[in-house]
């Protein structure tokens, strides 16, 4: 399974101690059941949230982390919101 997480709720998932509401969530990305994807605008905002950068690398590290690139993240939002102005 593949997870985007708002860089807001990131910061409540990631930081120490980290919000219970999240606990599943964690649990997913560290046991290998999930991985987290990073791309674009919100690679520039987990890069400004410290508690956040640090999982990120942790979970990259350990293979649990996509990174995608930034163009082909930035196209696809332009693609989306294009869709939603129709």
């Amino acid at each position: 399974m593949s997870l985007i997480i708002d860089a807001n709720c990131a910061s409540a998932a990631f930081s120490e101690p980290a919000h219970a509401d999240y606990a599943p969530l964690i649990r997913a990305l560290t046991e290998g059941r999930a991985k987290l994807v990073v791309g674009g605008k919100l690679r520039t905002e987990y890069s400004k949230l410290g508690a956040v950068r640090r999982m990120f690398r942790a979970l990259n590290q350990a293979g649990r982390a996509l990174s995608i690139a930034d163009e082909q993240v930035d196209a696809e939002e332009t693609r989306v919101i294009a869709d939603f102005e129709l």
